[in-house]
C-alpha cells in the first residue's frame, strides 16, 4: 500500500510540476524550453555525480522550475532585445525571489523553494539575491547555476551570439572558484563529455 502512495504522491507532484512548466512556456517559449534542458542535464549531471535518487529528483525539480518567477517580470523587461538599465536588471532579479514566494508554501515544492531563490549565487559572493558564498549556497543551487549558464550561452538570446559548445566550456573553466564551485564544473563537463582541465 505504502508503494502505491508513494507512486500517487509522485504522480501528483510530476503533475503539479507539468503545470508550473506549462505556465512558464506558455509565457515565453524560450524560457520553457531551457527549463526542459536543464531538468534533462540535471538528471544527467546527478546520476554522474552518483548522488542518491532522491536529490537527483530534488535538482531536476528545481532545475526545472527554476525560472517561475519570471512570470512575474513584465514583458518590456523580459522581452528586451538590448542592454537592460540597472533597475530593469533588478526587476529582472526579482525573478528568483518570486519564483520562491510561488513555492515556499506547496506542500510538494517547498523543498525546492530556497534551491530556485539562490540558484544566481556565486561561488565568489557576488551573485544574487543574498550574495551568499561558497558552501552556503545550497548544493542544488551551485549545481544549476552551472547548468543554467552553459544552456544560456549555448542557447539563441536576443542581445547576444550564441557560443559553440566547447566556447562555454572554456568560459565555465574560466569561472571555476569565482562564479561557479569547481567540483561543480568539472562533473558538470564530465557528464557534458569535455575534458576537465
Amino acid at each position: 500500500m505504502s508503494t502505491l502512495l508513494q507512486e500517487f504522491e509522485r504522480d501528483q507532484r510530476l503533475g503539479q510540476s507539468g503545470v508550473f512548466a506549462n505556465l512558464l512556456r506558455m509565457r515565453d517559449s524560450e524560457v520553457g524550453a531551457h527549463g526542459e534542458r536543464q531538468k534533462l542535464m540535471a538528471r544527467e549531471v546527478g546520476q554522474r555525480m552518483d548522488l542518491a535518487e532522491s536529490d537527483v529528483r530534488t535538482i531536476e525539480a528545481a532545475a526545472h522550475l527554476q525560472n517561475l518567477g519570471l512570470i512575474a517580470i513584465p514583458d518590456p523587461i523580459l522581452r528586451k532585445p538590448g542592454a537592460l538599465t540597472i533597475e530593469e536588471r533588478l526587476t529582472l532579479q526579482g525573478h528568483a525571489r518570486h519564483g520562491f514566494e510561488a513555492l515556499e508554501h506547496t506542500e510538494q515544492f517547498g523543498p525546492i523553494a530556497h534551491i530556485v531563490l539562490h540558484h544566481h549565487e556565486r561561488y565568489d559572493g557576488k551573485g544574487y539575491p543574498d550574495g551568499l558564498d561558497g558552501e552556503t549556497i545550497p548544493f542544488a543551487s551551485r549545481v544549476i547555476s552551472v547548468l543554467d549558464a552553459y544552456d544560456a550561452m549555448t542557447s539563441d538570446r536576443p542581445y547576444r551570439s550564441t557560443r559553440n559548445p566547447r566556447e562555454a566550456a572554456e568560459e565555465l573553466i574560466i569561472g571555476k572558484g569565482t562564479q561557479f564551485d569547481p567540483a561543480i564544473v568539472d562533473a558538470v563537463l564530465e557528464a557534458l563529455h569535455f575534458a576537465v582541465h
